[in-house]
């Protein structure tokens, strides 16, 4: 008679649970789908030709105000979901539109609109309300 050692399938149990426990965190800190990775090859299709106004984040992975700033943009872009674009941009990655833009501080917001031009700019870290404000008024602006 096969005799099987329960620890050997209570072992696999809780190998099983850790793993999805491990998935799960690396869920909790994986970008949200609501805000887009931009890079050189997609930047002219998700800023440049995107109907919707955009909001861009230009960041560093190293800065911790600019994790901060991220996290409230996360929020916020599921708040104006279908009413404007958020993509973001890693300035060292990225060095390309970093300078075509002269980014030398991050965090570095804009609001853009169709017509490709930078309606509404701001460097440094803004807490929600702020950060929700600056939106707003960038989305009034005129050009």
């Amino acid at each position: 008679m096969l005799q099987r050692p329960i620890f050997g399938a209570l072992g696999l149990i809780v190998a099983l649970l850790g793993g999805l426990t491990a998935y799960s965190a690396q869920a909790q800190n994986a970008p949200s789908a609501a805000v887009v990775d931009v890079t050189k090859d997609t930047w002219q299709h998700e800023v440049l030709h995107n109907k919707l106004p955009v909001f861009v984040i230009f960041y560093d992975v190293a800065c911790k105000p600019c994790d901060a700033q991220a996290r409230i943009v996360e929020d916020l872009a599921k708040e104006y979901a279908g009413k404007v674009k958020f993509v973001r941009v890693d300035v060292v990655a990225q060095h390309e539109i970093r300078d075509s833009f002269n980014i030398t501080r991050v965090p570095t917001l804009f609001v853009m609109k169709l017509d490709e031009k930078t309606v509404y700019t701001n460097d440094g870290f803004m807490d929600r309300p702020a950060l929700k404000e600056f939106i707003k008024e960038g989305l009034a602006q005129k050009h």
